[in-house]
């Protein structure tokens, strides 16, 4: 299903990159950002950041929910 999900963000130039040293201590396990937002090399936007581990895959469904969810305004 994340397979899945990054693709179809794909589609609206979203991409996932990692959280912070800051936010891993603070357990978090996925976030999604738009204030902090930044174009990658393939010109996606990276308002999505995960745990660099299994939390970090636990939380892509919600974390794209929350970004779809933005995009429907």
């Amino acid at each position: 299903m994340n397979k899945q999900l990054r693709a179809l963000a794909k589609t609206y130039g979203i991409s996932d990159g990692f959280l912070s040293e800051i936010e891993e201590r603070m357990g978090i396990n996925g976030v999604m950002d738009t204030l902090t937002a930044k174009k990658t090399v393939d010109g996606l936007l990276e308002v999505i950041r995960l745990a660099k581990d299994e939390r970090g895959e636990k939380a892509v469904p919600e974390e794209f929910a929350h970004a779809f969810i933005e995009l429907l305004g």
